[in-house]
């Protein structure tokens, strides 16, 4: 669904977490959407890159991390972000993959 809401989002995938973190690092990605326990464990030694947001999703939640130098894709991510929360879209995701009870978790 992001990539159908930001113009030029070309989603790719890695084999873990570090490796997505580690590729935002080495320019090869702007963002990484990883599980909240992984982003705050390479977190830990890696302090060039700074949470964007946070998608709590039932029992896992999910952070995306964008480099620090990134600030334009830190503020379309948290817009989208809110454009989704704001028209129930994103809602509309945590239902579909988690059920009813997950509609209005934050």
């Amino acid at each position: 669904k992001w990539s159908r809401l930001v113009a030029g989002l070309t989603p790719v995938s890695s084999p873990d977490s570090a490796a997505a973190m580690q590729a935002v690092i080495d320019g090869q990605a702007d963002g990484a959407l990883v599980d909240t326990v992984a982003a705050f464990e390479f977190l830990q030694s890696h302090s060039e890159l700074k949470i964007a947001a946070s998608i709590p999703e039932a029992e896992a939640p999910y952070a995306i991390a964008v480099s620090a130098k990134s600030p334009t894709l830190l503020r379309e991510l948290t817009r989208v972000l809110n454009e989704m929360e704001a028209d129930g879209s994103l809602g509309e995701l945590r239902v579909r993959w988690f059920g009813e009870a997950a509609r209005k978790l934050k």
